[in-house]
């Protein structure tokens, strides 16, 4: 026999929705008014839907994957030290600002 779980509400409190994202609430609420996760306030507090959060996690997932990727991709025979140093520092530059506008 076959088992499904499902979640009590499909809507999260800010805390929740923080808390499986691997943030803080602050910085959710800044990730909600920037327009980067839908959410509602029906009264005074906001909610999200819980499978906005999961496609919210899963694009972060895909844009640092493919980061790494663009940093792992050194090759020592092509390139001299300098040139790789230089690459991985534009690469980390591009990192730390998609984090920032996150």
């Amino acid at each position: 026999m076959a088992v499904t779980i499902t979640p009590n509400s499909l809507t999260m409190t800010t805390q929740q929705a923080a808390e499986l994202l691997g943030i803080t609430r602050p910085t959710l609420v800044k990730l909600l008014d920037e327009g980067k996760i839908p959410f509602e306030k029906p009264n005074t507090h906001r909610r999200v839907w819980l499978a906005d959060v999961l496609a919210y996690k899963e694009q972060r997932k895909a844009e640092q994957h493919a980061a790494i990727a663009e940093m792992g991709s050194y090759d020592e025979g092509k390139e001299g030290r300098e040139q790789a140093l230089a690459r991985m520092k534009k690469a980390r530059k591009i990192v730390a600002d998609r984090r920032r506008a996150v």
